[in-house]
């Protein structure tokens, strides 16, 4: 007798003790092909657990890289403003005084627009009061802060967000 799978041969003495119930003829059953529910389970798990991880890193790591960010535009502004100052000093040094216009500067500042006696960046508008330059954060921000520069001696003031001023006073 050969078995109906494989075509191996069987020993007919097997087949006798087999219980007549039994049907040897039958066809095998074999187990589903595919991920076992508990490997499902486990990967569902997992992806929730990354999330979370994740989560807690971004919820860590975020807001400190929103202030390195504001740190930065921070520093570009007062960079911008040194601009303004040494301009208005060549202007003072060619005509007696100091201008109110940012047009009779001769300043470069790319990405930027001059209205008279504003000029505006992106995140910042800069404003000639002779005998001060006030540079003011735009609202887009969460942080919200105003540096007013003397044009004739070294100093400047902070007004505003804690972060941004006590950074300023470093």
């Amino acid at each position: 007798m050969r078995c109906p799978h494989c075509g191996m041969e069987i020993n007919p003495n097997l087949v006798a003790n087999i219980p007549p119930s039994v049907n040897v003829n039958a066809q095998l059953v074999t187990k589903k092909k595919g991920p076992s529910t508990g490997c499902i389970i486990g990967i569902v798990v997992g992806f929730f657990l990354f999330i979370f991880f994740g989560g807690c890193i971004t919820a860590i790591a975020y807001p400190q890289y929103v202030r390195s960010l504001e740190q930065a535009k921070f520093r570009k502004a007062l960079s911008i403003a040194d601009q303004i100052v040494v301009a208005e000093a060549n202007y003072k040094k060619a005509n007696g005084k100091y201008t109110n216009n940012f047009s009779n500067l001769n300043l470069s500042i790319p990405e930027s627009s001059v209205n008279g006696k504003s000029l505006e960046t992106y995140d910042f508008t800069y404003e000639l009061a002779v005998p001060n330059l006030q540079i003011i954060r735009k609202e887009n921000s969460n942080f919200n802060y105003k540096i007013t520069a003397s044009l004739s001696k070294k100093q400047a003031t902070c007004e505003g967000s804690d972060m941004i001023c006590d950074r300023f006073k470093e």
